[in-house]
């Protein structure tokens, strides 16, 4: 059990430094001796002696002197705290009931019966029985067979006690034996060995598994007729040989072979190394012990599911046993393997204490590190605090006597219990016991109605979860800590009581969920765009996912096979099979991998989004011809974006659970009567996996569902928007995502994974367990445990397109059905959730944070203030207060928690910096409630290239003019295939001039006229300053210019590009002004720019953006690009954005876009705008605030890229 590699070395650095000095002597010392030994005695290992390749593990002296081995990776040691008395302890009893294997017939062992299931008596054990009826070992052995080395210290006792002719060792682990070179005199063995004429047999890297051939072996070329055999650690082949050999004759064993499983279940759990104890001298149990009876008692008082369960309990695997000195300990049925070793009592009390001096709290990952959605309100508050949170030194030391969270994990038979409950004042303890047999212990050995009674008393929370072995244990503790408020994970310790290797990756990985519990959790903006949403999707009449679906389909129907197709690298390797199958397979793209589809020239029937923010809008916009968009349909969740369903044929919708949208959507159209997903996250694969699954379909073949890399360059399909046609990548990716996480691979050993991946991985074997389905998984990435790996060479369809017409029929006609009453849903959802309720509860939000912290107490009341005024207002159900709040509200009650346990909150200086800012926060959170509760999410991705496809399709002619040289328009647009000689005119009254193009001979002849400056002065530097915007617009309307543009082409636009913001009363419907700082063309401002001082700005920028002014010209009158700063800068104070603030005072309507503010010809009277390169923008009846007009987004890198490209 003190396996914990802190309990075996000194505290004390310089002591262990010092043993650790004169153990590295040593070890020099034995090991050259070994060596030559083993070149004398035994040539054939040699190689095994000399090549020391340690990976993980090593030899080490504890703090008593004594060598042991470590498992640096796992932070265990083999042996306990006393390996010598632990080897000597196991040497006297194994020897002294000594298994034989005779190879004749022994028909007694084949009347063995299996355990029974019934009785807690010790004694009536097949395997106790058997044992102790076994002799002591002779002193004459023929054949000695050892199932493992060790440190090999049991080595030299066999060959000094015995006289044994043939010594067979077996050791899978080729670096234990290289720590018994190192640590063991096997000179001494190898000589004592060869006077007693003991031939030595070395199974190194071999774990038993072929003992039946190597014994057929022996009696071959040594006539043996039986071998006595002797365990030193358990080891799943080793315990199969010894149960085998306990219950079997050599008879049976050689027609059935040794079966056995290296992945043991988390129950049958056995540590390397135990302690032998003698169990003639322990007790049984039973249940009328007077503990046992008072616990149950307790019990059916507090927890009537728990009496239920145990009051007529039965030990499936561990017995509940008694040593002399009334201790309770647990041994293994079949094999009389005990938990603890001599000393239960003393074991744990030491692993606790050992626990309470260095506690465990893992904390909350409460930041954000995207970009997509860093314009987000919950966003910025994160940004803002999570400073302060940096500037927060935690309080280290020991466990506290006031502990307000504990997740105990793993009790055995609980003697950690008394101490915890006798030193600790609990708030909340939640109790996990994955092993039943552990519990049922426990109801002999603690006094629970004592605990029980305390918790009580005491108005404590406990919370008992017996027998998850982590599948579901994330969900269940998660709904608990909903219950109380997931913010008291900022405050949670965690201690885990005993080590299981079977429930390692299970608790690591319920560890890891619960740290992101917050940061994955909802949020304000997520939750009132999702309801916006979803209001206009069911409002318009969109087909939703009904419940039990799988009724409305034939078993014809489910039949037909899923291809669900991700934009895993994979992807481009199974296009052809895709292309091959098509017709009989209904075809799901998934996300980004609608563009490789598109490429091969493959129509899906159905496409796939999860992500309810508008940058799936982008994307899909991205594939560039919005008729083959519209001849798919689209599925999702409830939050997906209007605009993205806009672009396909038609729209499918499933509720996804967990979600604010969804619950209050089902308030009123009735939970019963839809689906509502439980895996729908955080892929869209995971989404289209559930979905379909939920529907009743019976096959579904995974492609390009990756969920890793093989190799991290190759992270998407090639021909995805995530590359450049020439297949380099439009952006770094391993610089943006740790893709570092190893995981099994599901055609080769490993592959690498991020953890976004990592958490669809598993919530597919979830999803997998709990839907008996046939999912094969053909993609070249992580292994999914419950999909099958399936070469693409062996798919073989048997549907026929006449199915597959059918089920896509039956999927839209009768699994989706639009709401009833569907047109007055909006209606319906004001009257449930009434604004006026929803105001008065944000005001008294407000007030409550605007009072100042004195004292921690006031900052815990807060906390809680906080938490009963959200849940008082969910039971009232009036409001969508609890809705929109909830997630960001558990993100400041975590930050507050967090900041609490700081050295540097004695004067609540930080806590009272977080607490304004929260008041800051809740002030742009109740404006946004207040004038746009209806507004859709305005976030993007990859605007320019969505702009470039958007412009594309536009077949429209227009005609540009622009003031100033600008050869980056030409290049740019021209390479991107928007512009054509056919629908643009490049700049006049500078070099450019009219190009000679025939449809341009006309007007180029009537335009011998120009104002006074000449093309050619123009060009030059020291004029063009003078040559101002007043002056080019009294030339375009004193000279008629505009009439004769628009006689030539009946549809013109004139943008005029600036760096001084005028806004002129009567301008003309077909001009328009584009405002752009001016470049970085001296030192001072290149030094400003690398201090956040100045913004970036060149002429591809330029040129970029004022082609984007042509193209939303006929709605604006002014464009006025965004400043961009490097993303380290605070305050702007610099000149041109003082100078362009200062021009906009009078502006009290315009629509604000990522890229661009824009001033409207007419008013606007939606909430927000979308452009005609189809960027959505949110409208503004106020004054323009100054962050209005930057954007933070450069990164060093880019600036310097940038500066390297400047030649003064």
């Amino acid at each position: 059990m003190l396996k914990n590699i802190r309990l075996h070395v000194e505290t004390d650095e310089e002591k262990q430094n010092k043993i650790e000095s004169e153990l590295s002597h040593e070890i020099e010392r034995i090991y050259k001796n070994n060596l030559v030994a083993f070149q004398q005695h035994a040539p054939s290992m040699e190689p095994y002696v000399k090549n020391l390749k340690a990976s993980n593990i090593a030899i080490f002296c504890n703090k008593n002197g004594d060598h042991n081995i470590v498992d640096f990776g796992a932070g265990r040691t083999f042996y306990g705290l006393s390996p010598k008395q632990e080897i000597e302890q196991q040497f006297l009893l194994n020897t002294q009931h000594m298994q034989y294997i005779d190879f004749a017939l022994n028909p007694e062992l084949e009347n063995i019966t299996n355990i029974p299931r019934n009785s807690l008596s010790l004694s009536d054990l097949p395997s106790f029985q058997h044992r102790y009826q076994l002799n002591k070992a002779p002193k004459n052995i023929t054949t000695l067979v050892v199932l493992g080395l060790g440190l090999g210290q049991h080595i030299s006792k066999l060959i000094d006690s015995y006289d044994i002719d043939y010594l067979v060792i077996y050791e899978p682990e080729l670096q234990y034996f290289q720590c018994s070179v190192m640590s063991e005199n096997w000179r001494y063995i190898l000589d004592r060995a060869q006077q007693k004429k003991t031939q030595l047999f070395f199974q190194i890297g071999k774990d038993g598994r072929d003992i039946i051939a190597d014994m057929n072996e022996l009696v071959e070329h040594c006539g043996i007729q039986g071998f006595y055999l002797f365990k030193h650690y358990n080891h799943p082949v080793f315990n199969a040989i010894e149960l085998n050999c306990q219950q079997k004759s050599w008879r049976k064993i050689k027609e059935t072979g040794i079966n056995f499983h290296l992945h043991q279940k988390a129950v049958e759990y056995l540590p390397k190394w135990t302690v032998g104890l003698d169990l003639q001298h322990y007790s049984s149990l039973d249940k009328n012990n007077e503990k046992f009876i008072k616990n149950l008692e307790a019990f059916k008082t507090y927890f009537p599911n728990i009496y239920q369960e145990f009051n007529n309990y039965e030990p499936q695997v561990w017995l509940p046993v008694k040593s002399p000195k009334n201790e309770i300990n647990v041994i293994k049925k079949d094999c009389l393997t005990p938990w603890y070793g001599e000393h239960p009592v003393e074991e744990s009390l030491i692993n606790f204490d050992n626990y309470t001096k260095q506690p465990t709290k893992d904390g909350l990952v409460l930041g954000y590190e995207g970009q997509k959605l860093k314009h987000y309100l919950h966003y910025q508050f994160v940004s803002k605090t999570t400073k302060l949170l940096n500037e927060a030194e935690e309080q280290s030391g020991k466990l506290p006597g006031q502990l307000k969270s504990l997740i105990f994990f793993g009790m055995g038979v609980g003697y950690q219990m008394e101490s915890l409950f006798d030193n600790h004042q609990v708030d909340k303890l939640f109790l996990c016991e994955p092993n039943r047999d552990f519990f049922f212990a426990s109801l002999f050995a603690i006094d629970w109605a004592h605990i029980l009674k305390k918790v009580d008393e005491t108005q404590s929370r406990l919370y008992i979860n017996i027998g998850d072995d982590g599948s579901n244990l994330f969900q269940d503790l998660l709904k608990q800590f909903y219950s109380i408020g997931p913010y008291v994970l900022a405050s949670t310790y965690f201690y885990q009581s005993y080590y299981n290797s079977e429930l390692t990756s299970a608790i690591a990985q319920l560890r890891e969920q619960l740290q992101i519990v917050v940061s994955m959790g909802e949020y304000f903006d997520h939750a009132r765009y999702g309801i916006a949403h979803t209001t206009n999707i069911i409002e318009r009449g969109t087909a939703l996912l009904v419940n039990n679906p799988s009724r409305y389909l034939s078993f014809e129907d489910t039949e037909v096979p899923i291809f669900l197709v991700g934009n895993g690298p994979s992807l481009d390797t199974a296009i052809e099979t895709i292309k091959e199958w098509k017709d009989q397979a209904i075809i799901i793209s998934c996300g980004t991998a609608l563009m490789p589809l598109y490429k091969h020239g493959i129509v899906p029937d159905f496409h796939a989004e999860i992500e309810q923010n508008r940058a799936t809008f982008d994307w899909c916009c991205r594939v560039g011809d919005f008729e083959y968009l519209k001849k798919i349909s689209l599925i999702s969740c409830n939050g997906i974006h209007p605009d993205t369903c806009d672009l396909f044929k038609d729209t499918f919708v499933a509720f996804k659970d967990g979600e604010s949208s969804t619950a209050s959507a089902l308030e009123i159209l009735g939970k019963e009567n839809y689906t509502e997903l439980k895996f729908a996250f955080p892929t869209v694969s995971n989404m289209v996996l559930n979905i379909f699954s939920t529907i009743g379909f019976n096959q579904i073949y995974l492609f390009g569902v990756d969920l890793g890399f093989v190799d991290v360059d190759n992270h998407h399909s090639k021909l995805s928007g995530y590359y450049y046609t020439d297949g380099k990548e439009i952006s770094d990716y391993k610089k943006d995502n740790n893709t570092s996480i190893v995981v099994p691979g599901n055609f080769r050993n490993t592959v690498l994974t991020k953890h976004e991946f990592k958490l669809s991985k598993t919530l597919m074997e979830q999803l997998l367990r709990k839907r008996r389905i046939d999912c094969f998984n053909c993609s070249d990435g992580a292994r999914i445990e419950g999909a099958k790996p399936l070469k693409l060479e062996l798919l073989l369809v048997t549907s026929s397109s006449v199915n597959k017409k059918h089920a896509i029929g039956a999927i839209k006609d009768k699994v989706f059905r639009t709401a009833t009453n569907y047109s007055k849903y909006s209606e319906m959802f004001s009257n449930k959730y009434d604004y006026q309720v929803l105001e008065s509860e944000l005001i008294e939000l407000l007030q409550l944070a605007k009072q100042e912290f004195n004292s921690i107490k006031q900052v815990e009341d807060y906390i809680n203030k906080q938490k009963e005024l959200l849940f008082k207002s969910y039971k009232r159900g009036a409001s969508l207060l609890f809705y929109l709040m909830y997630g960001t509200v558990n993100y400041t009650n975590a930050l507050l928690s967090k900041l609490l346990t700081s050295k540097e909150n004695e004067n609540c200086q930080l806590l009272n910096s977080a607490r304004k800012h929260w008041v800051n926060t809740l002030d742009k959170l109740f404006d946004n409630v207040k004038y746009y509760s209806d507004l859709f999410d305005l976030s993007d991705s990859f605007v320019h290239h969505r702009e470039i496809s958007v412009a594309f399709s536009d077949k429209s002619e227009k005609v540009i003019n622009i003031c100033e040289t600008h050869k980056a328009i030409d290049n740019f647009w021209r390479s991107s295939g928007v512009i054509t000689p056919d629908n643009w005119l490049p700049t006049i009254g500078n070099t450019y001039d009219v190009p000679d193009y025939p449809k341009y001979a006309q007007l180029k002849e009537s335009m011998k006229f120009y104002p006074k400056l000449t093309s050619e002065q123009l060009s030059k530097e020291e004029l063009r300053a003078d040559y101002t915007v007043d002056a080019y617009l009294a030339w375009i309307t004193e000279d008629n210019l505009l009439k004769k543009y628009m006689e030539f082409e009946h549809k013109a636009s004139i943008v005029i590009g600036t760096n001084r913001l005028e806004f002129y009363k009567d301008i003309d419907s077909h001009i328009c002004f584009y405002w752009s700082p001016g470049e970085i063309d001296d030192l001072s401002k290149l030094e400003s720019l690398k201090l956040g001082k100045y913004p970036m700005h060149n002429r591809t920028v330029v040129g970029f953006n004022m082609m984007k002014a042509l193209l939303v010209s006929n709605s604006f009158s002014h464009v006025i690009s965004k400043l961009n700063y490097l993303e380290s800068s605070l305050d702007k104070n610099d000149e041109v954005i003082t100078t362009l603030f200062k021009e906009m005072e009078g502006v009290r309507h315009f629509v604000e876009f990522s890229s661009y503010i824009a001033i409207p010809r007419s008013p606007i009277s939606d909430v927000s705008f979308v452009d005609a390169l189809g960027n959505r923008g949110k409208v503004f009846n106020a004054a323009v605030k100054l962050e209005q007009l930057y954007i933070n987004n450069l990164t060093r890198d880019a600036v310097n890229d940038f500066c390297s490209t400047l030649k003064f």
